[in-house]
């Protein structure tokens, strides 16, 4: 499509594109050392690092540890598969006024500011909250077994995770915006993979969000459609109306189902990775993980971490976190007696 919707996905992909500091990393740790495990290591980098980690020493699909010329310790070709998102968009609106809760909010660290003084004396007022005033669940269509979408909203400017988001968000005091989030996100085509056997390298990471996803990727789109339209149902016939002068993104311009559809291919983002070395039985060959976090073909050697999950859980990944964490500290203990 050539529809004015592009214009605006551009500039919110150029915002968001992902820069990498590798020299930061490398400064970090420039002469190579040696560290001994007593008693296992357990792996904790999550839905990237982990699977990148395992892949550098010898644990993974043979074919891509020949290919970087790293000796096979285990052929495991399930690490680096599997890899699940969300997504996510907003609908944010210009207003005909200031928030009046935001009148004193600077959104800088002073004590000088009351605001900020109150929160870090006793932790409560305005900055004690994360910003949302408001969210709800819901069923993208009558056939999902649980809601699926989570609906929020924050008085500030949100257009993503981009480098500095988070002081183009504050800029303003008189734009609203509604989160729509997709939990329970059925494409499952993901993979990292290693760019080199060089450690610094960063990994690829394929999300293969849409076109490209595992079948039923197509749902995962609907749904976040049926999200933007329902927000704007809730914004024209509401009272909401009579404090919202104008819908700046995805805006006026996005009608149709097809303009709404390209933006959330071209926009739609995720913060939620996880699934790359998942826990499963022996008898699927793409599992890397026993029911004890153990890496299998292994000894000692464990991964706790969203990559531990078979499949993304829930609508929020950090209480699922939580747990399997508390899970593998039993598992843990209960194996050293």
């Amino acid at each position: 499509m050539d529809s004015p919707p592009h214009v605006a996905s551009r500039t919110l992909r150029e915002r968001t594109s992902p820069k990498f500091d590798q020299q930061r990393s490398q400064d970090a740790c420039q002469k190579p050392q040696q560290v001994f495990a007593r008693r296992e290591v357990i792996a904790c980098g999550g839905a990237f690092n982990s699977p990148q980690l395992l892949m550098l020493s010898g644990i993974g699909p043979k074919s891509q540890l020949k290919k970087h010329r790293i000796p096979l310790v285990v052929d495991l070709p399930g690490v680096g598969s599997n890899l699940q998102d969300r997504y996510e968009l907003c609908v944010v609106s210009d207003l005909k006024r200031d928030f009046n809760a935001l009148k004193e909010a600077d959104f800088e660290a002073s004590m000088d500011a009351p605001i900020f003084r109150e929160w870090k004396l006793f932790g409560k007022g305005l900055y004690s909250t994360n910003g949302s005033v408001i969210g709800l669940t819901k069923r993208s269509s009558p056939q999902q077994p649980v809601p699926d979408l989570y609906n929020f909203g924050v008085p500030a400017e949100f257009l993503g995770y981009f480098p500095g988001y988070s002081r183009d968000a504050t800029a303003r005091k008189d734009r609203f915006s509604w989160m729509v989030l997709k939990g329970h996100t059925t494409n499952r085509a993901g993979t990292v993979t290693l760019e080199s056997k060089n450690p610094w390298d960063v990994p690829k990471i394929y999300f293969r969000h849409v076109d490209e996803g595992s079948p039923g990727w197509e749902s995962d789109v609907e749904a976040v459609l049926d999200g933007i339209k329902f927000i704007r149902r809730m914004n024209q016939d509401t009272d909401l109306r009579e404090i919202i002068d104008t819908e700046v993104y995805p805006g006026p311009q996005c009608e149709t189902d097809d303009e709404l559809r390209q933006v959330i291919r071209n926009d739609a983002w995720g913060h939620h990775a996880s699934c790359t070395c998942r826990i499963g039985p022996a008898s699927d060959d793409m599992t890397v993980l026993d029911s004890d976090f153990r890496v299998r073909g292994t000894r000692n050697l464990l991964v706790v971490d969203a990559s531990s999950f078979p499949r993304i859980p829930g609508l929020f990944i950090a209480a699922a976190i939580y747990t399997i964490s508390e899970k593998a500290s039993d598992v843990i203990c209960k194996a050293a007696g």
